[in-house]
């Protein structure tokens, strides 16, 4: 029971914090978490593998191993060890069905992850498009090359005129370009909860500002392929696993 309420309590504290994407893969989801379907004897002996302490990306690495989406969600008020796991729901050795959904709590911000040696104001972007998760979608190297022009991803409803000075001094040196999505980050986090009911058997997912859209990575069949385009058009993003 209390570590029910402290997993709600922590959950609850960074929901506003999340929601920039520091890497491709790196998912920062706001609103209400995903449903997690915890079982006892899953028919196909899926087990939610222990992370706790593992960096952000090898803990996402195993969970894609296992045929398990992960969401993260970011506890800023953690320092110690940031950017790595501090529990998941459901925790270690909890019985799932191939696809569902494993809440991994990071310690620190999206930014803590890493990947921004060297580039300061790729971090301040980042920093800057976590604090506002209701105006900015994300932030992210264009085609995950920090050789690229760093993306930041504005909402439907963002009044960019007002956020161009923040981006600008926030950037510094740093090369960016702006880009508005049709949809707001918890528009795309509310797709991606729908398509864990849409049939497609294993497979990860993440929100990738940078195409505005929610990546899909899985084996899947030309008619599943197609039912998706058909009903999330644009906004969903197929890719075959890598």
């Amino acid at each position: 029971m209390r570590r029910s309420y402290v997993f709600a309590a922590l959950v609850a504290a960074v929901g506003v914090a999340a929601g920039g994407c520091a890497e491709p893969g790196v998912q920062a989801a706001n609103g209400p978490a995903p449903q997690v379907r915890p079982t006892d004897a899953p028919a196909d002996g899926v087990r939610v593998p222990d992370v706790k302490g593992q960096p952000a990306q090898y803990a996402l690495k195993l969970m894609a191993e296992s045929k398990l989406a992960a969401v993260v969600r970011y506890a800023p008020e953690v320092l110690v060890e940031a950017g790595t796991v501090v529990l998941s729901e459901p925790k270690a050795g909890a019985g799932l069905g191939a696809g569902d959904v494993v809440v991994l709590v990071v310690a620190g911000n999206p930014a803590s992850v890493g990947g921004f040696d060297g580039h300061p104001g790729a971090k301040a972007l980042t920093d800057l498009a976590a604090s506002r998760s209701d105006v900015f979608v994300g932030a992210g190297w264009d085609g995950g090359d920090p050789r690229k022009a760093y993306v930041v991803a504005l909402g439907p409803t963002a009044d960019q005129a007002t956020w161009d000075e923040r981006i600008e001094a926030a950037a510094g040196q740093q090369a960016y370009r702006v880009v508005r999505c049709d949809h707001s980050l918890a528009q795309l986090g509310g797709v991606k909860a729908e398509l864990q009911d849409a049939g497609l058997g294993p497979y990860a997912s993440y929100i990738d500002p940078v195409r505005c859209a929610v990546v899909v990575q899985g084996t899947f069949s030309r008619d599943q392929t197609e039912r998706v385009r058909r009903r999330w058009g644009t906004t969903v993003v197929v890719e075959a696993a890598r």
